[in-house]
């Protein structure tokens, strides 16, 4: 029986865990997310260019000590690939930035792939490293190209299209080439399936902690002011008669949309960490037209009522939600320093992803 890379993806637990979780309803709203926010978009893409740019000049010290002329040939090309993956994704990020500057991201270096400093001179488990890597790469670029309507920008649009495209190729034929030489591995016994599988399991756990640096943005764009589709409506865009009036909720929906309300609800916590907040119909809530109420409840009846109907289609039961949270802020409108406390909130929320995010990719 020949082995190939579906078989492979089929058959290891580590590989199999690594394509569900790469292509699941997380990590494509995660992408869509990223997408339509031309920041984040930015980052993402200043992050691709540098590890690209990294990974090529690993490639070459690699050719280097290549005995085999054809072995170093490929490397040669593999490594020219990924230079010009680097320069596709600068040129991306420079047409995704708009007003931002590349120099907003000054202290993103890239993720330095920890094979590099694995490396011990054994070509076989380099490539059985560069075969997975690789796998994951076209895993990602799958998830890209079918989210790429998530981009508002028609011309941003296309140009991603056909940029990430032709990367996606380059990575198919990467997989195909450096394939053999894990069968070879696993033929002589030089690697066992357990090694590659464990290769599989190092990458989803890079996977996840990736996406734990992406969210961690997200979070500082909100205490940044970052421009955003606003409003309740925009977090529950199937609602037609959320209760607006409330410029507290306002404020605090424009921090998210309805794809990060969706991302927070697939995270929600068990039920005996979930927070409880107070019932405002309870003696003792402050209920006086203009009066404050206890913020702290209102804030954890926002989170619970994102993890409770975040991912449901009933209009009613979200809209007597929305109206039984909106009970818990005053009418006026926030002060700078409310202005202050709800972006903290906003920034929880994606902290908070951030962090359970970071879980996963401990527990792989």
């Amino acid at each position: 029986m020949t082995i190939g890379t579906d078989q492979i993806l089929a058959v290891l637990p580590g590989a199999c865990a690594l394509a569900q979780d790469m292509t699941s309803e997380f990590s494509r709203l995660l992408v869509a997310a990223t997408f339509r926010n031309p920041r984040l978009l930015q980052y993402q893409l200043t992050t691709h260019s540098r590890s690209e740019t990294d990974g090529s000049e690993f490639l070459l010290e690699v050719a280097n000590l290549a005995r085999n002329p054809q072995l170093r040939s490929q490397l040669h090309d593999h490594a020219m690939d990924e230079a010009k993956h680097g320069r596709i994704y600068t040129a991306l990020s420079e047409r995704a930035k708009e007003v931002w500057l590349l120099s907003d991201f000054c202290g993103n270096e890239g993720r330095r792939d920890e094979s590099r400093e694995a490396f011990n001179g054994s070509m076989v488990r380099f490539f059985m490293s560069l075969h997975v890597a690789e796998i994951r790469n076209r895993l990602l670029l799958d998830v890209y190209l079918d989210e790429i309507g998530a981009i508002d920008d028609k011309s941003m649009r296309a140009r991603m299209y056909a940029a990430i495209g032709k990367i996606r190729d380059d990575e198919v034929r990467h997989v195909n080439y450096t394939l053999p030489f894990v069968i070879h591995g696993l033929a002589a016994a030089s690697i066992a399936l357990e090694d590659v599988d464990k290769a599989f399991s190092m990458f989803r756990s890079l996977y996840w902690t990736e996406a734990s640096e992406t969210l961690r943005m997200a979070a500082t764009l909100v205490t940044s002011e970052l421009p955003s589709e606003g409003g309740v409506e925009a977090a529950f865009p199937e609602d037609s008669a959320v209760p607006t009036q409330s410029p507290w909720l306002v404020l605090i929906f424009s921090s998210l949309n309805a794809d990060a309300v969706r991302l927070i609800a697939l995270c929600k916590p068990s039920s005996g960490n979930a927070e409880q907040p107070q019932d405002p119909s309870r003696p003792g809530t402050v209920r006086a037209a203009g009066a404050r109420v206890d913020l702290d409840a209102g804030f954890a009846a926002i989170r619970n009522l994102i993890w409770n109907h975040g991912n449901t289609d009933c209009t009613a039961n979200k809209r007597a939600a929305l109206e039984t949270v909106a009970q818990y802020f005053p009418q006026e409108h926030p002060s700078p320093a409310d202005m202050r406390r709800i972006q903290s909130f906003a920034r929880s929320l994606w902290v908070d992803l951030a962090n359970a995010t970071q879980r996963f990719a401990g527990e792989c």
